[in-house]
């Protein structure tokens, strides 16, 4: 499905740049951190400026230099950059297939995310955080009472690929959605939440 392009931070310290080679209006860029301008070349690691723009601060302040960035004013949603065979760690989707998150107010309920099986990267991690996710989901359903969206196997999160340890994300619920959103803002409701953490945690530690 076509739609802006979104770099995900799988592209942090890896910034492979094929993007910018595919893109037909150069409207991906990287991070000058010395001449705080962002540029686009016209082809990747050419040194041909294209295009330079003063950058938002609030958009690189967390990651820098560290991944590509794309201008969605320029961005034609010609889909290119975010087919599979172009960045090699998929980090690259349409606005409208960016996980996480949803447009669609409908959508409640509590996700556990871990790593996918990646060898070489989560393989020694896999195992133990398919369990600590599997405890923590359960837990927290039964805390909350919310709608069990089961786990996540995800691929493309620094923080997993990187892990030693074991790991896992949880997503609490939607913002996106009002009534959760009006829950998640009540501290009865984030007490439950707390609680059925802990009670995960101390399962899988058991």
């Amino acid at each position: 499905m076509s739609g802006i392009a979104i770099i995900t931070e799988a592209c942090i310290d890896v910034k492979d740049r094929a993007c910018v080679d595919v893109c037909p209006v150069q409207c991906i860029y990287e991070l000058d951190v010395s001449k705080g301008v962002l540029f686009s070349e016209d082809e990747a690691g050419s040194g041909t400026v294209e295009n330079t723009h003063m950058p938002n601060q609030d958009a690189v302040a967390i990651f820098g230099d560290s991944l590509l960035y794309v201008n969605a004013d320029e961005c034609t949603s010609c889909t290119a950059c975010y087919q599979d065979d172009v960045c090699p760690v998929g980090a690259i989707y349409s606005e409208e297939d960016v996980p996480d998150g949803s447009p669609n107010t409908s959508l409640h309920g509590i996700s556990t995310l871990v790593p996918a099986l990646h060898r070489g990267w989560t393989d020694d991690i896999y195992a133990a955080s398919l369990r600590a996710g599997r405890s923590i989901q359960r837990a927290l359903v039964g805390a909350t009472s919310a709608a069990d969206r089961g786990i996540v196997r995800r691929s493309d999160l620094t923080g997993f690929n990187w892990a030693n340890v074991p790991a896992v994300l949880v997503e609490t619920g939607f913002l996106s959605n009002p009534a959760e959103r009006r829950r998640l803002h009540t501290s009865a409701y984030r007490l439950r939440v707390a609680a059925g953490l802990t009670a995960g945690i101390s399962s899988y530690l058991r």
